[in-house]
């Protein structure tokens, strides 16, 4: 299983009023905040006619963190990253 998180929003002022300080990957190349942009692409994608038919051949699977808890428990949510 993989877990890809994302962050769906509409670009819309408050939207776009947002700042992600931890990416610069989040600013254009004029320093201006992206991240409206990257979330509004986020919910096309995931509303696409393709993304819809994925779901519906079984090929991709939506689930929330409660269905992970209740399938796995919590001990099996471990971060990847060693400490």
């Amino acid at each position: 299983m993989n877990l890809v998180v994302l962050h769906l929003a509409k670009a819309d002022p408050e939207m776009n009023a947002i700042v992600d300080m931890n990416s610069a990957d989040m600013q254009s190349a004029t320093d201006k905040s992206i991240v409206a942009k990257h979330r509004s692409a986020e919910l096309k994608a995931i509303l696409s006619t393709e993304v819809r038919s994925l779901i519906k051949k079984n090929k991709l699977k939506l689930v929330t963190y409660r269905d992970l808890i209740e399938d796995g428990g919590l001990d099996m949510m471990v971060s990847p990253v060693k400490k």
